[in-house]
């Protein structure tokens, strides 16, 4: 194999990584966001909502790793996990 498809193949391992992390990330968000309705108006919701942006800036990294590789699918997804983590990032 020359360099180049190796690179390609890595690429590819590495968005597939990637896409993986994603998906068991995005499962961790709707626990932490049924934690944060649960713990709306009590003295838990501020450190339960500062769990839930670290989360989200989690996913809005891996997105935009996958993004930087060439995954057009984590391109679009990383404009929609931007914006919800500015709307909790508001509260």
């Amino acid at each position: 194999m020359d360099q180049k498809a190796l690179e390609s193949s890595h690429q590819h391992l590495e968005i597939a990584d990637l896409t993986s992390q994603y998906s068991q990330l995005t499962k961790k968000r709707t626990q932490m966001l049924d934690a944060y309705s649960r713990a709306f108006g009590t003295p838990r919701e501020r450190a339960v909502l500062q769990d839930l942006i670290a989360l989200l800036g989690q996913i809005v990294a891996n997105r935009e790793q996958a993004a930087t590789l060439g995954d057009k699918t984590a391109a679009t997804q990383l404009i929609q996990c931007q914006k919800d983590e500015e709307k909790y990032k508001r509260k």
